[in-house]
């Protein structure tokens, strides 16, 4: 071991002189006091406090453990919290009109209704967080059905925006092919949403899908054909015609189907009401007619 003078003392180390007048950092002995020669190990390098703590020989027996405790505690929180992030908004319109927050996983995350129809369907739907997008969008199928809120038809319109552009899941094909097997009479038109599309539509109180439909519309009556202003939305004739016949109902697809059914099967009563009145009244008249035949043969 070398030797040396103490010169400063620190709580972690010492400064000793050495022979041929230089300082040097070393290792704090147990007992030394300023001034006094010793004999001494010298720091090579700066090391944080920690380290040297961990590097210490008389913590060796809980050092190992202590670590492992500490992986165990954060390993699971960075896991959940990466795989709770939002990865991508999904609009689905029928006439009741969802927005679904999901997970990198495909797992719903939260529901947001965007009309009164929606307000109904979602009224049926309990225990869904957590569930995967095939099974709500399902759900909301049946739901749809059964309610009779199909004011489109069985057309459905699902906009799909994520919310990183580097996305290795594409949602849309899942969807696609979640329809492919068991969306048998329903007919679908999936797309991108742009990023640019979804603020706007969210700042503006709309849905994507309305407000994606009315850019894709426009630009086919201009003419256009940038991806960008039609949403990268390449379609076939058949889908072409299911987004114009959302855009047609626009102004209707915003309200309540079930109100709209409401509303014509009170009308149909009312025109059987006076229809009735109607016959009734020929039926008098038509009577009446007749007593005055009869009358006048009399005479």
């Amino acid at each position: 071991m070398k030797k040396g003078i103490v010169m400063e003392k620190h709580r972690n180390y010492i400064i000793v002189m050495r022979k041929d007048g230089t300082f040097q950092k070393a290792q704090r002995p147990e007992n030394a006091s300023v001034g006094m020669e010793i004999s001494y190990k010298p720091i090579s390098g700066k090391h944080h406090p920690l380290f040297r703590y961990f590097c210490n020989r008389r913590h060796a027996s809980f050092q190992i453990p202590a670590i492992l405790f500490l992986l165990l505690l954060l390993m699971p929180v960075y896991l959940m919290t990466d795989k709770n992030q939002t990865y991508a908004y999904v609009n689905i319109s029928i006439n009741p009109n969802i927005e679904l927050e999901i997970d990198e996983q495909l797992n719903v995350k939260s529901i947001v209704p965007l009309n009164d129809d929606a307000e109904s369907v979602l009224s049926t739907l309990t225990d869904y967080e957590g569930d995967q997008l095939e099974t709500v969008i399902e759900k909301i199928m049946t739901e749809s059905e059964k309610e009779n809120l199909l004011q489109n038809g069985k057309n459905m319109l699902a906009g799909v925006s994520y919310l990183s552009e580097a996305h290795h899941v594409s949602v849309t094909d899942v969807i696609d092919e979640f329809f492919l097997n068991h969306g048998e009479g329903w007919e679908i038109v999936t797309f991108q949403i742009p990023k640019d599309i979804r603020e706007k539509a969210h700042n503006s109180e709309q849905s994507m899908n309305q407000l994606m439909t009315v850019n894709f519309i426009e630009s086919e009556s201009s003419g256009d054909n940038n991806t960008s202003a039609a949403g990268e939305c390449f379609v076939e004739d058949n889908e072409r015609d299911i987004i114009h016949s959302f855009y047609k109902n626009e102004g209707r697809h915003s309200g309540s189907a079930a109100e709209t059914n409401k509303t014509a099967d009170t009308g149909s009563k009312t025109s059987s009401g006076q229809k009735d009145s109607r016959d009734m009244g020929s039926s008098d008249k038509m009577s009446e007619r007749q007593e005055s035949v009869n009358s006048g043969n009399q005479y």
